[in-house]
Parts: C-alpha cells; sequence; structure tokens
C-alpha cells in the first residue's frame, strides 16, 4: 500500500474502532455518523477485495443463561 496517497486520518478512525470494537460506539467517540465511519473505512480498504474490517462474533456474556 502507498501511504503517500491515504488520507491520514483514516488511520484514527481504525484505531478508535480497533479500541471500541464497535463501529456504532467509534463513530459516536469520533462524532460521525456510523454510515460515514463505514465509508471512510471503505476508502482505506485494499483494492484486491480484502475488506479493511472483518466482524467477529461477540463473546457470550457470562452473566446470560447457559453461559
Amino acid at each position: 500500500m502507498n501511504i503517500d496517497n491515504k488520507d491520514l486520518n483514516l488511520l484514527r478512525v481504525f484505531h478508535v474502532v480497533y479500541q471500541e470494537r464497535n463501529a456504532s460506539r467509534a463513530a459516536e467517540r469520533l462524532a460521525l455518523s456510523q454510515p460515514a465511519l463505514s465509508q471512510q473505512a471503505g476508502q482505506a480498504a485494499p483494492r484486491d477485495g480484502r475488506p479493511a474490517l472483518r466482524a467477529r462474533p461477540a463473546w457470550p456474556d457470562a452473566d446470560a443463561p447457559g453461559a
């Protein structure tokens, strides 16, 4: 990836999404709408079809019934 033509503000978006582990909370923290955050993340995605971010299933809640 050539960093010269990338918006380095996208690094902040990825950092906050990583910290929050949730796109909606990250968008709120960055004062963006969730669709705007997703669009920015999409701009940073590699052009080979791989997603920039992958959703992971949530861990089971230890207090949930059956856990």
